[in-house]
């Protein structure tokens, strides 16, 4: 599959090349081959006339035959003489069997001209007629004519530069690829880069422009992952160095509530229990996506069935969906075989999109979680009959912190951490995590590929594992 930079440099080379072939040949003709034409013709014409003062004063028989050959082995023109009846009276030796077609037009622009004139273009053979006057009456026509092989020089001309097409063709292909090989490669990297892959970028051993393109790409995106990762760690640091003032924090309520009797006080302490809580919950989910996200981490992979990973979550969520007078209900579609992931972690997932659907759900509403099986994946899903959010929100909200604008108080919404470590867990199983919303429902729905056996899949964890 040829590159369209590549195409594009054959048309520019091979325009400039017929641009320049043509310019060459107007050049040549207006400057060396019309005037040289001209001169030619000019002598054509008093060979002509002498030819014509010769039949007159030459007796026909063989002595004019003898000039007639003479002249065409000098000068490679072949003669004839005709009558005004257009016979053939006598002719040089080359053309002596050939039928020579007078047409009529010949002779009216002789009469009017006093002479026909016949260019050898396209392959057509150079004709001069001239009448041979006896006082003021034509009595004979000499006629005085050459072929060319026009043919064959374009035949040349037009396989030359058919070659030369072809050749440039040819030349250009190097040329264009060595440009577009590294932008394809730059391309590539360019990616990598937004998919996160910022240590994938090769570096150049070119010397020019693109060399220097692609090493400037290097650093970028070295320097760039220096500073996610500083991120990233700065983030999993602070996250782990509140949890212990936090627990201090929470003793320290705990007793003040114990010796405190104003019961005024002891609302007070309750709030303060609940964003204790609140923030607790905060920095768990700030420390386990700042840990997700830091080189190293690994999951825990082990043999799961579907069956039992959805009523487990069921299971726990029961009580709440009882007290909330919620209907909470499991459909499961297919004959399911075991498969391998993080159970913890996926279970993780599953809450916090129960969590979100309890927020957004009222009583007397359903909400349907369960699994589809297809023939390369596992399709796990919760549905409920929530609001949903903005088409132009479908993909932010799986961003860290990003809340669409109902859903900005906390009292409804969570940490807006949640669906951003769903998808990064999901991400680490080789699945997706999907928005969806048909029909007045939201679904979230999340897939794992059954691309390994669960032997398969183990053996090489514990091997990873065996070797770290």
């Amino acid at each position: 599959m040829f590159k369209r930079l590549y195409i594009t440099m054959a048309l520019y080379f091979l325009s400039i090349i017929l641009t320049t072939l043509v310019t060459v040949t107007l050049l040549f003709f207006f400057t060396v081959g019309r005037p040289l034409a001209r001169d030619i013709h000019a002598q054509l014409r008093n060979h002509t006339h002498y030819l014509a003062s010769l039949v007159r004063d030459v007796t026909r028989g063989p002595e004019l035959v003898r000039a007639f050959d003479r002249f065409s082995d000098h000068y490679g023109f072949d003669i004839a003489l005709f009558d005004h009846n257009r016979h053939k009276i006598v002719s040089s030796s080359s053309i002596k069997d050939q039928k020579i077609e007078l047409r009529d037009t010949m002779f009216d622009r002789m009469n009017e001209q006093g002479i026909f004139v016949q260019s050898s273009h396209f392959g057509r053979p150079l004709i001069y007629m001239l009448p041979v006057v006896q006082g003021s009456v034509p009595l004979e026509y000499l006629y005085i004519t050459k072929r060319f092989p026009e043919t064959g020089n374009s035949i040349t001309f037009l396989s030359g530069l058919a070659l030369i097409g072809i050749l440039l063709t040819l030349a250009v292909y190097p040329l264009s690829k060595s440009i577009t090989r590294p932008l394809t490669q730059l391309t590539r990297d360019l990616e990598k880069i937004a998919a996160g892959q910022f240590n994938e970028v090769p570096n150049s051993v070119r010397k020019d422009e693109v060399g220097e393109l692609i090493r400037g790409l290097r650093a970028m995106s070295q320097s760039v992952n220096r500073m996610i990762q500083s991120k990233k760690q700065l983030l999993a640091d602070i996250s782990h160095e509140l949890c212990s003032p936090l627990a201090r924090i929470r003793v320290g309520t705990e007793l003040i509530k114990d010796a405190t009797v104003n019961e005024k006080s002891k609302r007070y302490l309750e709030n303060i229990d609940n964003d204790i809580a609140s923030m607790d919950h905060l920095i768990g989910n700030l420390s386990a996506f700042s840990r997700m996200n830091l080189p190293g981490f690994a999951l825990n992979i082990t043999v799961i069935t579907p069956h039992d990973l959805v009523k487990d979550i069921r299971a726990v969520y029961l009580p709440s969906a009882d007290m909330q007078q919620i209907n909470l209900d499991i459909r499961i579609t297919g004959v399911f075989s075991t498969f391998t992931g993080d159970y913890e972690r996926l279970k993780q997932v599953f809450s916090n999109l129960m969590d979100n659907a309890f927020h957004y759900s009222h009583p007397n509403e359903s909400i349907f979680i369960g699994a589809e099986e297809t023939h390369d994946s596992i399709c796990f899903f919760v549905e409920d009959q929530g609001p949903g959010v903005p088409d132009t929100d479908a993909e932010k909200i799986f961003e860290p912190f990003y809340r669409v604008d109902f859903s900005r108080n906390r009292d409804l919404g969570g940490t807006g951490l949640g669906l951003a470590i769903s998808r990064k867990i999901m991400e680490l199983h080789g699945g997706k995590l999907i928005y969806s919303r048909t029909r007045g429902r939201t679904r979230f729905t999340f897939n794992l590929k059954k691309s390994m056996t669960p032997e398969k899949q183990i053996t090489k964890e514990r091997n990873h594992h065996d070797e770290t």
